[in-house]
């Protein structure tokens, strides 16, 4: 494929959309961005690198008091992304769209969909999981009980859930908002790279060329 495209991929927390992310780029030879991303981004905005992560990491951490009230909680999510993240995203949006213009890629998360939509050569991707596989996934990773990962995984994914319906047009985890969403129980992490791969040369294919 010679033509530069870009696949965007968001993800459950625990569903495997990093693994996947990087079996993609293996396949087709591209970089896959996600760490990459915030060095890239701090690189070319003049943000600290650890701030860029400090920030990934505050907005889930400022979960924990959040109060369960969903009136109350998306008011706070508002003022949160709005100020302190406003910088990060602005920097990372930038990078997103210097990635696209000048090379083929994988995206890991980000709103990275919603900042190219519009683009023919954009394949975006929306994977999910059981819950059961989401939580032992998490457990195994992080060293903890079924009860902590699965609290940690209903507030990573409330905070993508608030960072991407803030930030986009669409809606986080919902059809409308990507291409394909593709299921790592049912596929495999294996089989939902090689879906993506088919999926992004049909895509290709199909753009009309002049």
């Amino acid at each position: 494929m010679e033509e530069k495209y870009a696949v965007c991929i968001g993800r459950q927390y625990g569903s495997g959309g990093r693994e996947v992310g990087a079996l993609v780029a293996k396949k087709l030879g591209v970089t896959c961005y996600d760490k990459l991303l915030i060095q890239e981004a701090a690189r070319k905005s003049g943000m600290d690198e650890k701030v860029l992560e400090q920030e990934d990491e505050r907005l889930t951490n400022l979960l924990l008091p959040f109060s369960g009230n969903a009136f109350a909680d998306e008011a706070d999510m508002a003022g949160m992304f709005y100020s302190a993240g406003e910088n990060a995203y602005g920097a990372e949006k930038q990078t997103i769209l210097s990635i696209a213009d000048r090379e083929s890629a994988v995206i890991i998360g980000r709103c990275a969909s919603s900042v190219l939509a519009g683009r023919q050569n954009v394949l975006s991707v929306f994977l999910y999981a059981n819950e059961a596989d989401c939580v032992n996934r998490i457990a195994r990773r992080n060293a903890l009980s079924e009860r902590q990962a699965r609290e940690r995984m209903e507030k990573v994914n409330r905070m993508r859930r608030h960072y991407f319906n803030f930030y986009s047009m669409t809606e986080w985890g919902k059809p409308e908002s990507y291409d394909a969403m593709l299921c790592t129980s049912t596929l495999g992490l294996e089989g939902c790279a090689e879906m993506i791969v088919q999926l992004l040369n049909r895509k290709l294919e199909a753009i009309p060329h002049e």
